[in-house]
């Protein structure tokens, strides 16, 4: 009996593998999920369109002739305080001889004109419970001539274009007065800077109440190139820019933004003043972002043939990569600003070199830009008259928007 009841359950077994003709078949493969790519498909979620709460909210004044803060009787909370949460900057520092004043750092510029610049943008965010205060900026840094600043209020920002204050550059403190037009319980603020000034606090009345924000998730995109990620075309609105922006609209908490102006792969810059991409990756490789957009080429035309100049990004690319196994890599052709003679060759190089390295998708931005206008030479040609900045290179400020839509669609692609 006993082996009755063992043929008939290898013969049951044996059935349970076969097709409906007969035939063995595989059981169907089980798809694991990518961890990397789900880490960052959960950030999607957090995904943000640009919004704007409306000037009636606050009401703004900047004392540039006092050096001395508007709340008379008011409690100093100083910059490096742990209720404060830095963003789109991989670290901050404490200033050496300003007591309470914090160094924002992401990008590494080199030397000479712009030893200054440690971050293309810094803000800080918190949560604040009170009718107003008053935010402390060090006039450091040579530049700007001009400074802009913008504050968003739980996700959605006071006015389009920021507010713009005289030049900063002075060595002294200036005390910026927002006051609200209603008192609520609890406010997240997030006031966004030229990471060329220094912040240092905020100064509130004595019953307001200062909380470090609760983070959404954490994770870190980092920006790297030129000067498209810098943001050159979009008017010191810093929060317009295309780095910023891809960001917000893939979710990520942390967006932090390493571009200067005139760099690439092989380009230098200024006499060697600025480095090259390969020079810099410390902005990167320190940062240890959860991804990374890597965006240049535009700087290295003539400067590399296609095959010297595939050889440089294959092992920049390489290198990032072996220091960052566990991040994802999206590299793009050089941004271009027209739709006529885009530089193929370096494109192909670029996309070449993307291929050979583990966890690295190419994004092909050759077709975003139709036409050779620009915003102050329109000709009816294609979208760049209005995308395309007066100097005729640069992403204007609908432009940055534009790119940062269209490269934040192709990286879903992947995540997704």
């Amino acid at each position: 009996m006993k082996r009755i009841y063992l043929i008939c359950a290898i013969s049951l077994l044996i059935s349970c593998g076969k097709s409906g003709s007969g035939e063995l078949t595989s059981p169907e493969p089980v798809v694991v999920a990518d961890p990397v790519l789900l880490k960052l498909r959960s950030a999607l979620k957090f995904s943000k369109e640009f919004a704007v709460w409306g000037e009636t909210l606050i009401t703004y004044n900047e004392r540039i002739n006092d050096q001395t803060s508007s709340i008379t009787d008011g409690v100093l909370i100083a910059g490096n305080d742990v209720k404060f949460k830095y963003l789109n900057v991989k670290s901050v520092i404490n200033h050496p001889n300003l007591a309470g004043y914090v160094i924002p750092q992401s990008t590494d510029y080199g030397v000479g004109d712009l030893k200054n610049v440690l971050a293309n943008v810094a803000s800080v965010e918190f949560l604040f419970s009170g009718s107003r205060f008053d935010a402390l900026i060090f006039g450091y840094g040579s530049d700007f001539s001009i400074g802009n600043i913008q504050v968003e209020i739980d996700g959605k920002f006071t006015n389009i274009s920021g507010y713009q204050y005289p030049p900063t550059n002075d060595g002294r403190p200036h005390y910026l007065n927002f006051e609200f037009k209603t008192v609520a319980v609890k406010r997240r603020i997030k006031i966004v800077y030229s990471g060329i000034r220094l912040f240092g606090g905020i100064v509130t009345d004595k019953n307001a109440v200062v909380e470090a924000v609760v983070p959404d998730n954490n994770l870190k995109l980092l920006v790297f190139g030129d000067s498209f990620t810098a943001g050159t075309g979009a008017e010191n609105q810093f929060n317009k820019y295309l780095a910023y922006r891809v960001g917000d609209l893939l979710g990520f908490d942390n967006t932090i933004i390493s571009g200067v102006g005139g760099t690439g792969y092989v380009n230098p810059n200024l006499s060697n003043v600025r480095k090259v991409f390969q020079q810099r990756i410390t902005d990167i490789t320190d940062a240890k972002p959860d991804a990374v957009i890597i965006a240049g080429g535009i700087n290295d035309l003539g400067l590399a043939q296609p095959d010297e100049f595939a050889a440089i990004t294959l092992l920049f690319l390489q290198t990032v990569s072996n220091a960052l196994p566990n991040t994802e890599i999206f590299v793009t052709g050089p941004w271009w600003g027209s739709g006529v003679g885009y530089p193929q060759a370096h494109a192909n190089a670029i996309q070449k070199s993307a291929a050979a390295v583990k966890r690295t998708h190419y994004i092909d931005v050759s077709t975003w830009i139709t036409g050779n206008g620009s915003i102050t030479s329109k000709n009816g040609s294609g979208n760049s008259d209005l995308y395309i900045s007066s100097d005729k290179i640069h992403p204007s400020i609908a432009g940055h928007d534009y790119l940062a839509r269209k490269l934040a669609a192709e990286i879903r692609k992947v995540i997704e």
